[in-house]
């Protein structure tokens, strides 16, 4: 199964795969616990199920927050920014 999961709607618009945000919370806080590793695999999204990892890099990737498996800046800022007044913004 491919990671590359797009739906074309109407427009020929694209839309991400749908992430709940209290996931992307729980991944931030792994994250931010874990220091950001140079890639996120399997291994740094053990603690999903096989679906939502999947769900989750293509997600990522879709925000512009990975690279194929290399973790981005907007990321990494994102991540430090987790629980601080900067992250609502």
């Amino acid at each position: 199964m491919s990671d590359e999961v797009e739906v074309n709607v109407g427009g020929g618009g694209v839309i991400p795969p749908y992430i709940p945000f209290q996931t992307f919370l729980t991944l931030m806080k792994q994250l931010k616990t874990d220091g950001l590793p140079p890639q996120i695999d399997k291994s740094v999204l053990a603690k999903f199920s096989g679906g939502t990892q999947g769900q989750l890099k293509v997600a990522l990737k879709t925000m512009g927050l990975m690279d194929e498996s290399k973790p981005t800046a907007d990321l990494a800022a994102l991540v430090d920014a987790y629980e601080t007044d900067a992250f609502a913004a």
